[in-house]
């Protein structure tokens, strides 16, 4: 339980280190007893060996890739600099170099220098928006905003604001470049002691430029329990720089532009700008990333034929009410594996955090695994600081906790402060009625916030829908 409680939150700051312990004892033989002096070394130069052949894997797909798209003399041209600068194998040569380069720089826990994507291993609908960024498409006129980015007046958070735009900087995500609009950026909390860097494209107008795509399917805890029993297993994998695996189009890149100028006044005024997809670009960049991530969510489960992929299912099972063979303890419908002869593993993902689900605790840490290695063969970042142990009594995911309890049920619940939390908000309601003698006051934008929260806390709740219309008439009054 202990265990289980200290992986219970979502958050993690990001110079959290990666629990290699964990991941040695989920590596061990069963029947071995795992010794940090015997079996620690071992592994450590296991991955280093490991982590040599994935660079060299790298170097050589690309050479593949090159050699059977072009011809020797087309090859020669463009390493010799006499390519066209916009043709389609000069942008091949500069982003595949780049994707190598950075590989070369990844230590086996970490992406060091940054990533990007190996874009010639997708399929052929996204591999140019893998390379060059997604068309956004434009609704309005491109803004034209010069304000300078203003500062918190709270020097330690100014300073932690700064170490988190010198890491993008460093691994170019903002880099140098034409800048014919500027966005601003803002914090927001990360857990306790950590922040997270939002940038607003909202005031300066980019937002109301561009078409975020449409609307897009997005998962709950209920999706989970879709494909799981009282008797399955969890695990988690949650992407690194989720928005910054995916380029920006270069069209729009002169209009996020960023000013810098205050990280380092002496160096005068300096504007740079995006080249990646970043947290805050809304709406496109949810509508981006969660696209392309749904493109590689096709390789990675892909060869469900094959039954030594974990996501190998044999048939689809129908199981609705009024049928015969109706089971009320199943979902509706699922996937069957004749060879286990339980639910097929699957996986469910929420933006950047993917949840599996496994009928036993190898299965779905094999499951967690597959995902974990084909994110790393697309050239995708997998934030192993993050990785949770395997478990029936699973962390949050989406805001919400899943638990399986052999014999007894299937579960989904909140943490224990989340709940205090909406306890409190309908108490300081109940309050306001209690101390008025008419109809009582409420401001608006307070009651916005409570709502909102209790909305969140219905997607686990479901029964609390119908009591938020109260809200909204109040609120809409």
């Amino acid at each position: 339980m202990e265990v289980e409680d200290l992986h219970a939150k979502a958050v993690k700051a990001d110079a959290s280190k990666t629990n290699t312990v964990m991941r040695d004892v989920e590596a061990m033989l069963e029947g071995f007893e795992y010794q940090p002096t015997v079996f620690g070394p071992m592994f450590k130069r296991l991955r280093y060996v490991m982590l040599e052949r994935f660079k060299t894997i790298v170097r050589s797909s690309f050479s593949d890739y090159l050699e059977a798209s072009y011809s020797s003399d087309e090859l020669s041209d463009v390493r010799g600099g006499r390519c066209e600068e916009n043709s389609e194998i000069s942008r091949d040569w500069t982003v595949g170099n780049d994707a190598v380069g950075r590989a070369e720089k990844s230590s086996f826990w970490d992406w060091d220098g940054g990533s990007t994507a190996f874009f010639w291993r997708w399929q052929p609908e996204v591999k140019g928006d893998m390379r060059d960024g997604t068309r956004l498409f434009l609704k309005g006129e491109l803004p034209s905003f010069r304000k300078k980015q203003r500062l918190n007046g709270d020097l330690s958070v100014r300073e932690l604001v700064k170490l988190k735009i010198d890491k993008v900087r460093a691994r170019a995500y903002i880099a140098e470049g034409l800048v014919l609009s500027l966005s601003s950026c803002f914090h927001v909390p990360k857990g306790d002691e950590d922040i997270r860097i939002v940038y607003d494209l909202t005031a300066c107008g980019l937002k109301e430029a561009l078409w975020g795509g449409g609307s897009f399917w997005m998962p709950t805890i209920m999706s989970v329990l879709n494909c799981a029993t009282h008797s399955s297993w969890f695990g988690d994998v949650d992407a690194g720089e989720m928005f910054h695996n995916y380029p920006l189009e270069e069209r729009i890149r002169p209009y996020a532009g960023v000013d810098i100028t205050w990280t380092n006044p002496s160096i005068g005024t300096c504007w740079e700008r995006w080249t990646r997809m970043a947290m805050g670009m809304m709406l496109p960049s949810p509508w981006v990333t969660t696209r392309l991530f749904a493109w590689a969510s096709e390789i990675i489960r892909s060869d469900w034929y094959c039954e030594n992929n974990p996501f190998w299912w044999s048939r689809v099972v129908l199981n609705i009410p009024g049928m015969s063979s109706y089971n009320p303890a199943m979902p509706r419908f699922y996937k069957w594996s004749d060879s286990t002869n339980a639910i097929a593993c699957d996986f469910r993902t929420f933006v950047d955090d993917s949840r599996t689900i496994g009928p036993t605790r190898q299965l779905a840490h094999a499951a967690t695994h597959r995902i974990e290695y084909m994110m790393g063969c697309l050239g995708l970042q997998d934030a192993t600081r993050k990785r949770r142990p395997t478990s029936q009594r699973s962390g949050e995911w989406t805001g919400s906790m899943s638990i399986a309890i052999e014999g007894v049920g299937l579960f989904a619940t909140v943490s224990q402060a989340k709940w205090d939390k909406a306890k409190g908000y309908v108490n300081e309601l109940l309050e306001v009625f209690a101390d008025a003698e008419d109809l009582p006051d409420f401001d608006l934008k307070d009651l916005e916030r409570k709502a909102c929260f209790l909305v969140h806390l219905s997607m686990t709740y479901p029964l609390l829908s119908p009591f938020m219309r109260g809200f909204y008439l109040t609120m809409n009054t």
